[in-house]
Formats: structure tokens, C-alpha cells, sequence
């Protein structure tokens, strides 16, 4: 029971980190200490029969969580980044300090990394790797638009409450399942926010309206991408963690390191006030903590 209840946490803090911008679902997973069996339950599920049971236990278990992150806080999230004020507005209060929280999430878990990880041995071939990482993410970074407002076309067929159905145009459903795949390879590889590639590719607020009014069409096709590239990308990293996992071990705490950077760059380009930077000091040391806890309930291999 305290492994489920653990992992159904762990699930949520990926699901609530996959809605903020400049936050990466797989860094958090990384942090959190369950990126290589998420890796492994995921890329092979279909290769290890012999492993599927205690894969689709945990994939089912963490699914859970992330589903319950991801459709509670959407609302919370863009009202304390806010997200759905118009174009110009002032950011919210909150904005800085919830940046905060998760800049402190990430670095308390990374001491911990390097007790989780048993290759860990320094050379300059791995320090290059690391560079790698961080000019990786800067480059992706370097792509993001500064607004997230698209204009598109839907039509409303029904709505039902709780839920809408809408139509689309055949090449606006065809573009929403390559974009599920794009945002499923950066949930999976650490640092690299799909929060962020989707504000690039300006369907951050257009996918977030989606969820919030539970658009079904949309929501499906997104669905069916994301499982798509899902898999192929944990099978990738997968293969690369258990056959090179100290050179990737490395690459990733670049692209950690770099993620780090970007989350304070977008607090300090707020320009919040200083009561706001005050508040950011309690809300990343509670990040940290939380990591710190994390980590204490991380079940022994």
C-alpha cells in the first residue's frame, strides 16, 4: 500500500509538471527515482512477456496518478501562471512561486540521483555529454514563441456537460496526433519541457482549453499520439539505460542542469515584485523537501 500510494504521488507531480511550461515530465520522473522502470515497463512490455504483469501493475498505478494530476490541477495550474488571462496582462502573484516549487523539486532530488545511480564514475568524455545536454535544451528552448493565442476553427456538435464533441478539420486532426507524438518524446526524455515545445509550436492554450472543457475529439487524437511516441521513445531510452547508462546518466543531469536555468530565467523575465521572490524562497525549500521525501519513500531494489 505505501508503494502504491507512492507511486499514485510521484504520478501526479508528472502530471501537474507536463501542464508548466519549462517543466519536464521526464525530468520529474527522473528526479522522483522511477525514470529507467518507467523506461523498461514501457519500451519493454511487449519484448519481456515474462515481465508484463509487474509492468502493467506499475504503468496502471503511475497512469493513475498522472490522470488525476493532470485533469485536478489544470484549472489550479493556469490560474496561478496565469495562463488564460488576455494577451498583455500582468502575471499573476502566485507565478514566480510556483516556479519555485518545482525549481526546488528538481534540485533536491539531485544529490539523490547520484546515490540511485550506480554508474557514476567522472571522465571528460561524460563532461562533454553533459555540455551536450545543456546546449540540447537550449536549443529546443531557443523555439519557444512569446504567446501561446491561436486562432482556429472548431465546431460544436454537442455538449453534454460534462463533456463536449466537437468537429475538426481533417488536416487540424492530422497535425493534433503529430503533435501527441512530439509532446510524448520530451515526457520521456528528461529536461526537455512539452509544456514548452507546445507554447513553441502554439498549441499550449488551444490543447489546455481542450482538457479544460473536456473536448473529446481532440483530447483522443492528442491521446493516440502521445501513446505512439510514447513508446517508440521509451524503448529508445530504454535501450540506451541499459546498455549505456552512465554516458546517459550524464547527458541527462545536462539537460537537468540546463532545465534549472530555464525555469529561473522564466521567473527572473517576469519581473515579479519582491514580495513575490520573498514567497519563492518557502515554496522551493518546499520543493526540496519534498524531494528529499521522495526519495526517502523510494522502495529498495
Amino acid at each position: 500500500m505505501k508503494e502504491f500510494i507512492s507511486t499514485t504521488l510521484k504520478g501526479m507531480l508528472i502530471g501537474i509538471s507536463n501542464i508548466i511550461p519549462g517543466v519536464s515530465g521526464g525530468t520529474m520522473a527522473f528526479v522522483l527515482g522511477i525514470y529507467q522502470k518507467l523506461t523498461e515497463a514501457i519500451g519493454y512490455f511487449l519484448i519481456k512477456p515474462e515481465n508484463r504483469k509487474e509492468y502493467l501493475l506499475f504503468l496502471a498505478n503511475l497512469g493513475l496518478g498522472i490522470i488525476i494530476g493532470f485533469l485536478a490541477f489544470a484549472k489550479l495550474i493556469s490560474f496561478l501562471l496565469g495562463i488564460d488571462l488576455p494577451e498583455g496582462s500582468p502575471l499573476p502573484f502566485s507565478y514566480t512561486p510556483t516556479f519555485g516549487f518545482f525549481l526546488g523539486l528538481i534540485l533536491g532530488s539531485v544529490p539523490v540521483l547520484f546515490k540511485i545511480q550506480t554508474d557514476t564514475k567522472f571522465s571528460l568524455p561524460r563532461l562533454w555529454l553533459v555540455f551536450l545536454g545543456i546546449a540540447s535544451l537550449f536549443t529546443v528552448a531557443s523555439l519557444r514563441e512569446p504567446t501561446n493565442i491561436i486562432t482556429e476553427q472548431s465546431q460544436l456538435i454537442k455538449d453534454f456537460g460534462l463533456f463536449k464533441i466537437i468537429a475538426l478539420p481533417t488536416h487540424r486532426m492530422f497535425w493534433l496526433f503529430i503533435v501527441g507524438i512530439l509532446a510524448a518524446f520530451t515526457m520521456v526524455i528528461p529536461g526537455i519541457s512539452g509544456s514548452a515545445l507546445l507554447v513553441a509550436l502554439g498549441e499550449y492554450g488551444p490543447i489546455l482549453n481542450y482538457i479544460s472543457e473536456r473536448s473529446l475529439l481532440p483530447i483522443a487524437i492528442i491521446g493516440v499520439g502521445v501513446a505512439v511516441g510514447i513508446i517508440l521513445a521509451t524503448l529508445l531510452m530504454a535501450k540506451l539505460l541499459e546498455h549505456k547508462a552512465g554516458a546517459t546518466f550524464y547527458f541527462i543531469l545536462g539537460l537537468i542542469f540546463a532545465s534549472c536555468v530555464q525555469i529561473f530565467l522564466q521567473m527572473y523575465e517576469a519581473q515579479s515584485s519582491l514580495a513575490s521572490w520573498l514567497v519563492s524562497i518557502p515554496t522551493t525549500i518546499a520543493g526540496i523537501s519534498l524531494a528529499l521525501l521522495s526519495a526517502k519513500l523510494q522502495p529498495k531494489e
